[in-house]
């Protein structure tokens, strides 16, 4: 993934989370994405589990970028910040 014209390489996870949310028009609900990733991983995963890779992923592209592309809402999930 290129942002800000750097090469930011991605886990699986993360892939799936940045393609999820591009597809939902930017919006991604936290529990709805948490039972999509547990359909694709094959088996039940936590919501504490994606919050902490979404802030993994968070933290990576900061610290290789300067760039917070995620916004969170409090009650819902994430959006994608212009």
């Amino acid at each position: 993934m290129y942002i800000k014209n750097t090469k930011v390489f991605l886990t699986q996870c993360e892939s799936v989370f940045v393609n999820y949310i591009f597809t939902h028009s930017g919006n991604c609900n936290i529990n709805d994405f948490t039972k999509y990733f547990s359909t694709i991983y094959g088996r039940v995963v936590s919501k504490k589990c994606v919050v902490v890779e979404i802030n993994r992923l968070r933290r990576k592209v900061i610290t290789q970028t300067g760039y917070d592309f995620l916004k969170s809402r409090y009650g819902y999930g994430y959006t994608i910040r212009y």
